[in-house]
C-alpha cells in the first residue's frame, strides 16, 4: 500500500514594502521566538522538500502562492482572495499568538491582545500591502 500526503499551510505576514518600527515585526519575531522555545515552526520551513524526503516521501508536487491581504491587488481573483484572507489573517493574530507568548515568553495576556491590536490596524493602514504565503504539497510514500 502507498500513503499520500496532502499539505497546506501558511507562513508568517510580510509586506511588500517593509515598515520601519512595525508592530508586524515585533509580533513576528515575538512568535518565531516562542514557536522555537516551544520547539514548533511556524513559518513553512516543516514543509521543506529536504525534510520531508528525508521522512521517506518523495516529491510530487509543491507550490507556494503569496496572497495578499486586502484588496489592493489589481488581480480581480487574487482582489477577492485577499479580502477573505485579510479577515482571516487579521481573526486569527491572537489565536496564533496567545498561548505561545503567554507561556513561552512570559507575556500577559492584555498585553498580546494590545499588541495584535496594533497590528490589525497596521496592516489596516492605507498604502500597506501585506501578504502571507501559502505553500501547497503533495507526496508520496512507499509503504513496505
Amino acid at each position: 500500500a502507498n500513503g499520500i500526503l496532502e499539505v497546506a499551510d501558511f507562513g508568517v505576514i510580510t509586506t511588500t514594502e517593509p515598515l520601519v518600527d512595525s508592530y508586524l515585526s515585533i509580533y513576528n519575531g515575538a512568535c518565531l521566538s516562542a514557536a522555537e522555545k516551544a520547539g514548533i515552526t511556524l513559518g513553512l520551513d516543516h514543509m521543506k522538500k529536504s525534510l520531508l524526503e528525508s521522512a521517506g516521501f518523495s516529491i510530487a508536487k509543491t507550490r507556494t502562492l503569496d496572497i495578499p491581504l486586502g484588496t489592493w491587488s489589481n488581480d480581480p481573483r487574487k482582489k477577492l482572495a485577499g479580502k477573505m484572507a485579510l479577515i482571516s489573517a487579521l481573526e486569527g493574530l491572537e489565536t496564533r499568538s496567545l498561548r505561545l507568548l503567554t507561556r513561552h515568553m512570559d507575556w500577559k495576556a492584555e498585553d498580546v491582545r494590545d499588541l495584535c491590536d496594533k497590528v490589525q490596524v497596521e496592516l489596516m493602514r492605507p498604502g500597506v500591502r501585506p501578504t502571507i504565503p501559502c505553500q501547497f504539497t503533495v507526496a508520496r510514500k512507499l509503504m513496505v
